[in-house]
């Protein structure tokens, strides 16, 4: 009877035991310096396979390196906080070749967040506390579009509005035969745009509601009529027609070759928002992400719009299907920049400058009676990290990359991927 009762003592002692330590794995106060390299002369190594695009983007080329980050100094950063300067090296895959600088940036630890300064660009990579499922805004500092200067795509539209989110605190990483406990992971994005492809049996074909973006090919007879299920997310629905014949949807017929983009409202798939133009006047109401401007205008059209911020949409696409140039009337400034018979502009809200401005590259959007050129575009957005404290970051994924049909020429791809995954660290 006595060893049974020191048997369930020593039970009860290593169950407590094993509660203690999970509740320290859950540590939602972690500090944030405890996530940072800190001291001059520690570092981590990390695998780094890049993506690129050679050949004007027709080719996808994987290449590999080992990657150094360094702590080089600790200095005060223009505010007065305690940073630490990163020194990069790189050299070949198999670690043989000597290290080749290849850049700084700053990290600066705060109370409740760990900030990546690079290029004068900041990113609030963590944020307290440490709670699965927690949101911010990390890249709530940067500009739209802080590629532009890199890369003409339009992947980076709306970058300060990416929502970052814990997805678990107490995950592990291996490293060879290192387990590393206690790791964060951080979601920073994850959005795709691309056609399903659907193939048309007969002379009828029903869309699902899974889907935004179609494209259609097959069929016969000569009208192919389709049907579509409510939206269960988007309220828009774009059909290419690649069936070779006429595909129709309710009233609206798309010709053999081009696309539509329907919008929901009212019970049904429609047009978007017409704007009707009355004495070369419209308004733009700021409901729908795309809109057209019909009528019958004898001069320059002017449109002018309820939107001050994006609380009601961050993106709007403006077809012009009048005979003249037209001007929306943002600001003075854009209510310069002309729209052009037959073409479209898209405008999106700059959370940076607190204004609406329009996109640079390429501005025009080609369209004939609101139908487009049937070969579609996709893209794609993924980012996710990785921080282990007492370490640092220990794994990052970023793909930011955009496929551009280009009709009439050879097709390409924009953008770049990185993933870095950690092999080896010291802490001085």
């Amino acid at each position: 009877m006595k060893n049974c009762c020191l048997l369930l003592l020593s039970a009860l002692f290593l169950l407590l035991l094993g509660c203690k330590r999970q509740v320290e794995e859950f540590d939602p106060g972690a500090p944030m310096e405890s996530f940072a390299l800190s001291t001059v002369g520690s570092y981590i190594v990390y695998q780094l396979d890049s993506t690129v695009y050679p050949n004007f983007g027709r080719d996808i080329a994987v290449r590999s390196y080992q990657e150094k980050h360094t702590v080089g100094a600790v200095m005060q950063d223009n505010t007065g906080r305690t940073s630490y300067r990163i020194n990069r090296s790189i050299r070949n895959a198999a670690g043989t070749s000597n290290w080749m600088p290849a850049g700084t940036y700053m990290i600066t630890p705060t109370g409740t967040t760990l900030e990546i300064i690079q290029n004068n660009q900041r990113i609030l990579s963590l944020s307290a506390p440490l709670v699965p499922g927690r949101t911010w805004k990390g890249n709530r500092f940067l500009p739209d579009k802080p590629y532009q200067d890199l890369f003409s795509f339009n992947n980076d539209v709306g970058i300060s509005d990416w929502e970052f989110r814990y997805l678990s605190v107490t995950d592990t990483f291996r490293m060879g035969t290192q387990t590393v406990d206690k790791v964060v992971t951080v979601a920073q994005v994850d959005e795709e745009s691309k056609a399903d492809t659907i193939t048309v049996n007969g002379s009828s074909v029903n869309i699902p509601d899974s889907v935004t973006v179609v494209w259609l090919r097959g069929g016969s007879g000569d009208t192919i009529r389709v049907t579509a299920a409510p939206p269960r997310n988007f309220q828009t629905l774009q059909l290419i027609n690649q069936t070779g014949r006429p595909v129709k949807l309710n009233t609206i017929s798309i010709p053999a070759g081009k696309g539509f983009t329907f919008e929901y409202k009212d019970g049904m798939w429609s047009y978007p928002d017409l704007l009707q133009v009355v004495n070369n006047f419209a308004r733009l109401p700021g409901t729908s992400n795309q809109s057209y401007l019909v009528g019958n205008a004898t001069a320059s059209v002017r449109v002018f719009t309820d939107l001050v911020d994006s609380r009601k949409i961050k993106g709007v696409t403006v077809y012009n299907r009048t005979a003249q140039n037209a001007f929306v009337e943002f600001d003075t400034a854009l209510a310069k920049v002309p729209i052009a018979p037959g073409l479209g502009r898209f405008y999106f809200y700059d959370t940076t400058r607190r204004s609406w401005a329009v996109s640079p590259d390429p501005a025009d959007i080609k369209t004939t009676d609101g139908f487009t050129e049937g070969t579609p575009d996709a893209s794609k957005n993924y980012s996710v990290e990785k921080w282990a404290p007492g370490i640092g970051m220990v794994y990052q994924q970023l793909i930011m990359w955009q496929y551009v049909a280009n009709p009439g020429g050879t097709p390409y791809n924009l953008g770049f991927g990185v993933r870095r995954r950690m092999i080896e660290y010291r802490r001085q």
